[in-house]
């Protein structure tokens, strides 16, 4: 009697531990961050900006895609993080995003984790006869190559409901993680307006927005 209640609780002990295994997730090895010049963004002297990262973070280590690339580390040490502006190649014609130029940024990156990060740039007057829905999910189709990958999608910094909107629909739709982030612009310190004296640069993040940023991202992507 006592030899088949062992059998029976190790039988059961087994089927949890593979149970427990099946429900693991891999974890987030390659990371692509796609967005604009909130995202990255090369020396401009003519508008005051000489930084090479996200526009308007006092350094690099202070905008949002390294201090999200920081957090990422202390879960694994060896994540590779690949980011990218990509306005002209995507936002500003996202009905017809410039495929080539895409694949010379991706270069053969693999992510396993895409995080969609623009709207900002999208020309409002087309959204009527242009998908941006189906242009979000192409975009994140063409740069998986079809494979299934872990996406997180926000909505625009800078308040713009028509955007924001579509954003949220389509990341519903496709199942993607969806971050809001309308309304941090308005809070307090949140944009660098007292720190440039050019209005586009100075609309951009402050170190306070970027942190603002990544914080709401990673509450969404922590758990990968």
């Amino acid at each position: 009697m006592f030899e088949i209640i062992r059998r029976r609780f190790l039988l059961l002990v087994t089927l949890f531990a593979i149970t427990i295994s099946a429900c693991q997730v891999k974890a987030v090895e390659k990371v692509l961050i796609l967005g604009n010049s909130i995202t990255a963004h090369g020396p401009a002297p003519d508008i005051g900006w000489k930084g090479n990262w996200g526009m308007a973070a006092s350094k690099e280590e202070n905008d949002f895609v390294h201090l999200l690339e920081a957090k990422f580390k202390t879960k694994n040490k060896n994540v590779q993080v690949k980011y990218a502006n990509i306005a002209s190649t995507f936002e500003q014609k996202y009905w017809d995003f410039d495929k080539a130029s895409l694949s010379k940024v991706i270069d053969g990156f693999a992510p396993d984790l895409i995080i969609v990060r623009l709207g900002e740039n999208v020309p409002t007057g087309m959204l009527s006869t242009q998908s941006l829905e189906k242009g979000l999910k192409s975009l994140v189709s063409y740069v998986s190559q079809g494979k299934a990958v872990r996406v997180c999608i926000t909505t625009t910094f800078w308040e713009n409901r028509a955007v924001s909107d579509i954003i949220k629909k389509t990341g519903a739709t496709a199942r993607w993680k969806v971050v809001n982030l309308s309304g941090l612009s308005s809070k307090k310190g949140a944009t660098a307006a007292a720190l440039f004296t050019n209005q586009s640069v100075g609309m951009h993040p402050s170190d306070k927005g970027m942190r603002l940023i990544a914080d709401e991202i990673w509450k969404a992507v922590a758990r990968y």
